[in-house]
């Protein structure tokens, strides 16, 4: 990688970030200049760090009107959600058929990270430990355009999570819940219980479309 590519890579990296943080908010416009200033860094690194944020579904580009943090509406939540379930399933079908130590002691320890964030009431790093945890099971599954898609679609919903954080932030307890059903759906992981497991899968990604 070279120099430019890496200065990209950590522009794209702050802006992930302050988009997380709220400081960008969903459907507000991203300017070149004012990035290329804030970080004392050329346009033509913050122009490369958006194309990495434009891939990986952090923004929208308008070829007329510039670079903006997606934004969503309740169908374009509901379809997202929607193609999670349907792509994770497939995944998990992959990952039980061959589940290994490895990615059960992975996927037990996500969950235990999720409840000592929770303890500590880190609840949106308890969220992301979550979707870490649906991650590793896309990255399980060892299908590369599977991977790459539930990425994509994962970062949306981090993207959904901090909107909704904006405006009405999670409760204790709805993170106590979300811990619940998936302390459930690892019991079926580890039963290795295909049908159940997938079914408590979708049923997860039709709550977080709420």
């Amino acid at each position: 990688m070279t120099t430019h590519q890496t200065r990209a890579a950590a522009v794209a990296d702050a802006l992930r970030e302050a988009i997380l943080n709220g400081q960008y908010l969903s459907g507000e416009r991203l300017i070149e200049v004012k990035i290329a200033q804030g970080l004392d860094v050329s346009q033509n690194t913050v122009r490369d760090a958006l194309r990495i944020l434009e891939h990986e579904g952090w923004v929208d580009k308008n070829p007329r009107h510039g670079v903006y943090v997606r934004s969503f509406s309740v169908e374009d939540a509901e379809e997202i959600c929607a193609l999670i379930g349907t792509l994770e399933t497939m995944a998990l079908r992959w990952v039980i058929e061959h589940l290994d130590k490895t990615t059960r002691a992975d996927l037990h320890a996500l969950i235990a990270r999720t409840r000592r964030l929770a303890y500590a009431g880190e609840r949106g790093q308890a969220f992301d430990a979550l979707l870490r945890f649906h991650e590793r099971i896309g990255v399980a599954a060892q299908k590369r355009q599977t991977t790459q898609f539930l990425e994509t679609l994962f970062n949306q919903i981090r993207l959904l999570e901090a909107v909704r954080e904006a405006r009405s932030p999670r409760t204790a307890r709805e993170l106590d819940e979300q811990i619940a059903r998936h302390d459930a759906l690892l019991k079926l992981i580890d039963e290795e219980d295909v049908e159940a497991a997938c079914a408590a899968v979708r049923a997860l990604n039709v709550a977080y479309s709420r």
